[in-house]
């Protein structure tokens, strides 16, 4: 509570405290809900940032088509390995297939949409 605040808005806090629950005034809840939004956002980030070098390598070639043999071939690695990319990539995307994959792909600028 604020030491500025009304008699009523005191006898809320005192029975909600009676209760056993929180109060917190209207200015200060105010308040905690802007840091927690602002936290928050801060926090958000675009999810491709979270990728590796290797995974956006790995999701260019796939958006482009190319088999994980393929992939492997052109980027020196074994198709296993181009598989492990492929799936920590795509879970970190929240992508689910090769579609989402594509979309995707389309939306970030990193293949064309003709």
């Amino acid at each position: 509570m604020l030491k500025d605040s009304s008699a009523d808005e005191l006898i809320k806090a005192v029975r909600e405290a009676a209760v056993n629950r929180r109060y917190l005034s209207p200015p200060l809840s105010d308040l905690a809900v802007d840091a927690y939004l602002h936290q928050a956002g801060a926090l958000a980030t675009d999810s491709y940032e979270s990728l590796t070098s290797r995974e956006r390598e790995v999701l260019q070639l796939a958006a482009e088509g190319l088999t994980n043999t393929a992939i492997g071939k052109r980027l020196f690695i074994s198709a296993r390995t181009v598989e492990v990319h492929r799936a920590h990539m795509m879970a970190k995307l929240g992508l689910h297939n090769q579609t989402d994959l594509i979309r995707h792909a389309i939306k970030r600028g990193l293949i064309a949409n003709d």
